[in-house]
């Protein structure tokens, strides 16, 4: 039977299979199994039992002791990007998007800089595919012109600004241009 919030905020789940472990995360940071029922803090006060019919556990989770403030990830540093030719590709990202060159240790391998995040284009070398990358944001103050100054430079244009949300206190503006290879490169504005 399903538990209610009232319980120290905690809202318990009733699994759609009894012989699988719940999880949930405890009030310490740690994650907690049970037998059948998952806890989640939701931060709520509901007098009534809410269900997930269709809440899918996973089988392997174990109890985990909280994460040390030492041992958790803070910043991106540095992207790796597969492209099929460092050399016909690195003028678009230094050129076209005006990221610093940074250096060029082989032929296969070139780092930019774009503020404090490192881009490294990279051929195939046992991982990635080339024009199949996750899509790189960067952020920009004046959204349309710098699409048009970019694309002008030799980007192809895949989408021109457009609103992408409406926040409580910023519009967010998305465009995007591709690279060489094909990969989506993605530029955003919050227009306050």
């Amino acid at each position: 039977m399903p538990r209610t919030a009232s319980e120290s905020s905690w809202v318990f789940y009733q699994l759609n299979t009894s012989s699988a472990a719940g999880f949930g995360q405890a009030p310490n940071g740690a994650l907690r199994t049970g037998a059948a029922t998952t806890a989640v803090n939701c931060g709520c006060k509901e007098q009534s039992p809410l269900i997930l019919p269709a809440l899918t556990p996973w089988a392997s989770v174990q109890y985990k002791p909280a994460m040390s403030a030492d041992h958790k990830l803070s910043e991106i540093r540095q992207i790796a990007i597969t492209v099929s030719d460092v050399s016909a590709v690195l003028p678009f990202y230094r050129d076209a998007l005006g990221l610093t060159f940074l250096f060029s240790p082989s032929p296969n391998l070139a780092f930019l800089s774009a503020g404090s995040v490192r881009i490294m284009l990279s051929t195939p070398q046992g991982a990635g595919t080339v024009g199949h990358n996750a899509i790189l944001y960067f952020k920009v103050t004046d959204i349309a012109a710098t699409h048009t100054a970019i694309v002008g430079r030799g980007a192809t244009n895949e989408r021109a600004p457009q609103l992408a949300a409406r926040m409580p206190d910023h519009e967010l503006w998305t465009a995007f241009v591709r690279d060489p290879d094909g990969n989506l490169v993605g530029l955003m504005e919050e227009k306050r």
